[in-house]
């Protein structure tokens, strides 16, 4: 029996803009995310301090949607809040405030049994295919307790399932009876990402799983999820700081900085005309195949803010070259332009959706 705090299709379909204007389907959709953690300190402050509690505002009010069959990227420094977004759309972190629709689910009201049977739609990759593993469990075993506990077959099919699982990932089915340690990085990436499909999700969120891996293996390793997402149909959120890899593999692109999105759009848009500051010098910050360059950097000063203390207005502000009073007291709203949208005080509405001024 589903858990009565899910959504019915139809209020799914209404709450989470199911259908976009281009008639697309949307599956998953965030709406003003927030994840904070408490501080906590020793049980002598918690006593006598008069003093506000901390908090860590690890993500801020983000909201975004996801296409059915595309690939969103989540980019940013680190300390951005990227991961703990990704673990928060699947239930690995409680979001403090918010909503996550995801297929007609609303995921942040979900119960524990509710989410568990929820994930096998979803599944996570992490970051670290070393201690992603349990070193005692064998290929094979990690595979069959995977399909066992989500009931995706018999137990007499599960042996050739992971054989074929194997196969996809470009793995032979004799390895089924190795140990993760019998492994290299790339190779235990790619049985984590047969973990993943083995329950048939719609959806796998890959957090930074190039990140640990030699730059031959990096290759291999994004050449074979664009591989898998269209021969399986998957939905994919990949969460990077590497934005040349971005530019390879996502549709859209969101950037993030102290917890909150600066700017959203088609990948393309997005590395063409940079509509903000921060997206600006990320990009700058790229290595240049041309010796000679005569774009203009953006260099930021300073280095990132506290989250226990994020700055008023416009969180980027005291290290923005082209910030103003104004950014120092104001949040900016985002402005529509071709392609994408950014949240900066700069950006002008235009007929055409051109920047004007210091950023032209």
């Amino acid at each position: 029996m589903e858990d009565k705090r899910m959504f019915d299709g139809e209020q799914a379909r209404a709450d989470s803009g199911w259908q976009t204007a281009d008639g697309s389907e949307v599956l998953l959709s965030v709406r003003d995310l927030r994840v904070h953690f408490p501080v906590r300190g020793s049980m002598l402050d918690s006593l006598f301090s008069k003093a506000k509690p901390q908090v860590v505002k690890a993500v801020d009010g983000v909201s975004f949607d996801v296409h059915r069959g595309s690939t969103l990227a989540l980019v940013g420094e680190s300390g951005c809040g990227k991961t703990t977004t990704g673990r928060a759309l699947i239930g690995l972190n409680r979001p403090t405030s918010g909503t996550i629709v995801f297929d007609g689910y609303r995921i942040e009201s979900m119960d524990y049994e509710a989410l568990q049977r929820l994930r096998r739609k979803m599944q996570f990759v992490f970051q670290d295919p070393y201690s992603s593993l349990n070193p005692r469990m064998t290929v094979y075993t990690t595979l069959e307790r995977s399909m066992l506990l989500n009931h995706v077959c018999p137990k007499r099919e599960i042996r050739d399932r992971a054989a074929v699982l194997m196969k996809t990932v470009g793995l032979l089915p004799d390895q089924l009876s190795r140990y993760p340690h019998e492994f290299s990085g790339g190779q235990r990436q790619r049985i984590s990402i047969a973990r993943a499909l083995a329950v048939e999700p719609e959806m796998i969120i890959a957090d930074e799983p190039t990140a640990a891996l030699d730059v031959s293996i990096q290759c291999q390793v994004l050449n074979l999820l664009l591989e898998l997402k269209e021969r399986l149909g998957l939905t994919m959120i990949f969460i990077t700081h590497d934005l040349s890899v971005v530019n390879y593999i996502a549709d859209t692109v969101a950037v993030m900085y102290l917890g909150k999105i600066m700017e959203f759009g088609h990948t393309k848009s997005v590395f063409r005309k940079p509509g903000h500051p921060y997206t600006k010098a990320l990009l700058d910050a790229l290595p240049r195949r041309k010796a000679l360059d005569t774009r203009r950097d953006v260099k930021l000063r300073g280095s990132i803010p506290s989250p226990l203390d994020p700055p008023a207005g416009c969180a980027l502000h005291p290290r923005c070259p082209y910030a103003s009073g104004k950014c120092a007291v104001q949040a900016p709203e985002f402005v529509q332009r071709q392609g994408t949208k950014a949240a900066c005080h700069l950006l002008t509405q235009t007929e055409n959706g051109e920047r004007s001024g210091l950023m032209a």
